[in-house]
């Protein structure tokens, strides 16, 4: 089945299954999927750029969790509003934060430090509660 052409002002206007508008991308078939990996990227992107900050023995905890919450967490985050909470999408959201609180505190994923005591020990919640 052909997809439908539209004009507008004598132009045809292109179809694509998704669009980015207001800084959030829409995909035809309604999932968030993409728009979750966006903010991902971004931080990541975001938390790589405090990577001198992670490392230093001279910071505490405590400041390196004020830098993640002021500069990472609203990225990874973004739109999250407005998303429907599924739960799938939620573990991937919680994957990314806790990869961060586990290097913010330097401890590796192989540690298999539990997700509370994680959270405990940054002073953190999990991303349902952010």
């Amino acid at each position: 089945m052909a997809l439908p052409t539209f004009k507008f002002s004598g132009k045809e206007l292109l179809v694509t299954d998704s669009f980015k508008y207001l800084g959030s991308v829409f995909a035809g078939d309604g999932s968030i999927n993409r728009e979750m990996d966006v903010c991902n990227v971004r931080a990541l992107a975001a938390f790589r750029q405090f990577q001198d900050i992670w490392a230093s023995p001279k910071l505490s905890n405590k400041q390196k969790m004020d830098f993640y919450r002021t500069f990472v967490l609203p990225i990874l985050s973004y739109g999250c509003k407005k998303w429907t909470r599924m739960e799938i999408q939620m573990g991937r959201l919680e994957v990314a934060h806790s990869n961060g609180l586990r290097r913010i505190i330097g401890v590796k994923l192989m540690g298999r430090h539990r997700l509370e005591t994680l959270r405990e020990q940054c002073g953190s919640s999990s991303v349902d509660n952010l």
